[in-house]
């Protein structure tokens, strides 16, 4: 994906989707060791049953690492100064899920060019399951880089070069 840039976007330009596979019992448990996060709603179908749902299902913090792996392809070389994220409905193994995103707001404020932009996460019924916001800095012109200041403030990925991603060494 190309680096986003403040005269190249417009409101209603959208974020190139990002797709997840079905979600299986083994996504789960592999993120419950990568969160260290072992509650057993998202394991043990037993536990599950018992509190009323009809199987495990998947953390909120994994729907949200998931949307927050477009947000970090959309955004590279740009500086997050905020990210939130509401969950809407449960996802459950077999699950696919579409992250997708829209600029709907562009703005000028202290010298620095400011992008507002709408995240969400899609079932494969077309449910929305989680949506949120991205406040994101973003440079003033395509090429260029953000200010100091502007990059010295939020979360700046990387800008990714080659066809490995690696990040290019300075």
């Amino acid at each position: 994906m190309k680096p986003l840039d403040f005269e190249s976007v417009d409101k209603g330009s959208p974020l190139e989707t990002f797709a997840v596979p079905a979600l299986t019992r083994i996504t789960l448990a592999r993120f419950a060791g990568a969160s260290d996060d072992y509650d057993p709603m998202h394991l043990d179908d037993k536990v599950a049953a018992a509190a009323g749902k009809a199987s495990v299902f998947a953390s909120s913090h994994l729907i949200m690492a998931y949307v927050g792996r477009l947000v970090e392809s959309a955004f590279e070389g740009v500086s997050i100064r905020r990210y939130g994220l509401r969950m809407l409905k449960l996802l459950w193994p077999g699950d696919v899920m579409t992250c997708r995103g829209v600029v709907v707001d562009k703005r000028v404020e202290g010298g620095e060019h400011i992008l507002d932009v709408d995240v969400w996460a899609d079932n494969q019924r077309g449910e929305t399951v989680a949506k949120g916001r991205v406040l994101a800095v973003v440079p003033g012109k395509k090429g260029a880089a953000l200010s100091r200041t502007s990059a010295a403030t939020g979360l700046v990925f990387p800008l990714q070069t080659g066809a490995k991603g690696r990040a290019k060494k300075q």
